[in-house]
């Protein structure tokens, strides 16, 4: 719900939410948007076209805030490979991982803020077994379990998380500091 938020922050319908959930429409998304009302997160700006309620994220940044003392990325396996980086890259790419954190957002904001390679990993992947079999060196791999869905977009054949899932990311690992050039995007 929050990711539907973050990603609609200047409009949402609780009904939009549900419905981008998949889910019915009733108690458990109109009793979150409320608490998230009461805590100052959401503000709701009047009706919409279908008769509910519309309302805006009040401060994103503060809502991503927020959410990251709840969500911890899970890390499922770290190592350094002996290839170079954009080999390593480009070998993770091939094999559907997608890039997060520091990663992502050097594809976003061209600023490289860490010689380390984040990535999720594919649902269906038999990386693990590959990996256990290269040669390891001095490029570290961190690789993470993808925990919920997310637009990926494609930038120079990589798929990465979108700005709106970096920003939460480099917020729940703890990495606000190295995100304020995505965060200005955001208005606040």
């Amino acid at each position: 719900m929050l990711f539907y938020m973050l990603t609609h922050y200047d409009g949402f319908g609780q009904r939009e939410i549900a419905d981008y959930l998949g889910i019915k429409f009733g108690a458990t998304v109109n009793s979150f948007v409320k608490q998230l009302v009461q805590l100052g997160y959401v503000s709701q700006t009047g009706p919409s076209k279908k008769g509910g309620k519309k309302y805006v994220v009040t401060s994103p940044l503060e809502l991503i805030s927020f959410y990251s003392k709840f969500r911890k990325m899970e890390l499922h396996d770290r190592f350094s490979l002996a290839m170079k980086r954009e080999e390593t890259i480009n070998y993770l790419s091939e094999r559907g991982a997608i890039f997060c954190l520091n990663t992502a957002l050097e594809e976003h904001k061209g600023q490289v803020t860490d010689p380390a390679i984040y990535a999720y990993l594919p649902e269906e992947h038999f990386l693990e077994d590959e990996i256990k079999f290269l040669a390891r060196g001095d490029t570290p791999v961190y690789l993470y379990k993808y925990d919920f869905e997310d637009n990926p977009v494609t930038i120079k054949n990589k798929k990465i998380t979108s700005k709106v899932r970096t920003l939460i990311d480099l917020y729940c690992e703890n990495k606000a500091y190295i995100a304020e050039a995505l965060a200005k995007e955001f208005g606040n």
